[in-house]
């Protein structure tokens, strides 16, 4: 007679990496709200008052497929409202014509950077 104790051993491992693995959601989600200090008006707020003005601004981003955030430093060409991106021109003093787009979704959070030029 063959025991089906194997099968039901298996059932309890699944059942308990599903739940490891949902508690380890809830910590990322969890993190990431810990890391995110600013709400997305005053985060838009600070965007737009740097395009207005020109000054060169550090955006934290978080990674598309991983869950590491980036930092990235620039002056803004545009502000893609139809399409909620932003597009970086690389550098703070805006020399190199390459251009990253960035989702309004991803921005975690953002700083003006202040300057010797201003």
């Amino acid at each position: 007679m063959l025991d089906d104790s194997s099968g039901e051993n298996w059932r309890i491992n699944f059942i308990y990496l599903a739940n490891t693995r949902m508690k380890r959601g809830i910590l990322l989600l969890e993190n990431r709200k810990r890391k995110k200090d600013q709400d997305p008006q005053q985060t838009e707020r600070i965007i737009s008052q740097a395009y207005r003005l020109g000054l060169p601004i550090e955006i934290i981003v978080s990674g598309q497929q991983t869950d590491q955030t980036i930092g990235l430093k620039g002056r803004i060409l545009h502000i893609d409202r139809r399409n909620k991106k932003v597009l970086l021109i690389h550098g703070v003093k805006g020399h190199t014509k390459l251009c990253t787009p960035i989702p309004f979704a991803r921005i975690i959070s953002a700083k003006i950077i202040h300057t010797k030029l201003q």
